[in-house]
């Protein structure tokens, strides 16, 4: 899931600045427990169990800035290149793990909330595509 808001400003027909805000929801899952991914070791509730799988949807959200130039400036179809600077803040979160006993044929499932609040910074963008204009004023790109 991605849900976001850009605004761009002109400087001339050719070069433009964009910022923007997104939220992402990325969900995985995984066979293996591991901190590093964000899927911390739990014990299940005893030996007889065998962990299945992890499911952890990891919510963001990313603020971005940058500049990019038009080609063919003054014609309704222009490509466009760019370069930006973001920064991604990670947000609490949820892991479901998955636990099986085999011997008796039952399912056990553990959910884990995470408050991770991390943020990455210095993430480079580059950006290229088209541009059309729409109306006078309203681009699609």
């Amino acid at each position: 899931i991605s849900v976001g808001l850009q605004g761009i400003i002109e400087f001339s027909p050719a070069l433009q600045m964009w910022v923007d805000v997104t939220y992402f929801r990325l969900r995985f899952e995984t066979n293996q427990m591991n901190e590093s991914f964000g899927v911390p070791v739990v014990s299940p509730p005893s030996d007889d169990f065998v962990f299945l799988k992890a499911e952890a949807p990891q919510p963001s959200l990313q603020y971005s800035i940058g500049v990019q130039y038009l080609f063919n400036s003054g014609k309704r179809f222009r490509p466009f290149t760019g370069a930006g600077y973001s920064v991604v803040s990670l947000l609490p979160y949820e892991v479901v793990y998955e636990f099986q006993n085999t011997a008796l044929g039952i399912d056990w499932s553990f959910d884990k909330s995470i408050n991770r609040r991390e943020v990455i910074t210095d993430l480079l963008l580059l950006r290229a595509g088209f541009e059309y204009e729409l109306f006078h004023r309203w681009n699609g790109q």
